[in-house]
């Protein structure tokens, strides 16, 4: 799922603009760029969260969570991010 983002910061932050995801800094849940990357793929689970700037925590109804790695491309764009590298895909309006 996230592999296709790209290999590098500046192509994921690419592949999410061509997505029009765009997200607020900081965020964890929803508001995350990545997690509303991830909620397109994912829409049965209960919870996405972003865990430590490197994992995606999932939820599932039964209870059951998962853990899932962030490649490290994907965690770097995270980093630049919500450091204010790129400004374009921050969410002037919250929804």
């Amino acid at each position: 799922m996230f592999e296709e983002l790209g290999r590098t910061a500046d192509e994921v932050a690419k592949s999410l603009r061509a997505r029009r995801i765009r997200g607020v800094r900081h965020a964890k849940r929803i508001l995350n760029p990545i997690v509303r990357y991830a909620r397109r793929f994912l829409r049965d689970a209960v919870e996405l969260k972003v865990v430590r700037g490197r994992l995606l925590r999932i939820v599932w109804s039964d209870g059951t969570i998962y853990l899932i790695p962030l490649p490290a491309p994907v965690v770097e764009f995270l980093r630049s991010f919500n450091l204010g590298r790129f400004i374009d895909l921050e969410c002037a309006e919250l929804f």
